[in-house]
């Protein structure tokens, strides 16, 4: 049972489920909900951008670079929501 969940820890669809899907585009939504296209458009660009570009990655089967790109979206946006509020 403890290697399934070694096993489950490091699979790329797993990672990006957790990545992308939960940490980067909840924190996109968070500093949308903070106008934060308007107050912080740098960063609110970046993330949006980043998002995007794992969303494509995961569509060619690229765990490994939607995860990179979702990290980085999430990055982003948490700087958007920071400089919003």
């Amino acid at each position: 049972m403890k290697w399934l969940v070694v096993l489950l820890v490091g699979c790329g669809p797993v990672v990006y489920v957790n990545q992308v899907t939960n940490q980067a585009s909840s924190l996109v939504e968070r500093a949308h909900q903070a106008d934060a296209e308007h107050k912080s458009p740098y960063w609110w660009t970046r993330a949006t951008q980043y998002l995007r570009l794992a969303h494509e990655e995961v569509a060619r089967s690229d765990f490994q670079g939607a995860n990179h790109f979702g990290r980085l979206a999430a990055e982003a946006a948490q700087h958007a929501l920071d400089e919003a509020k």
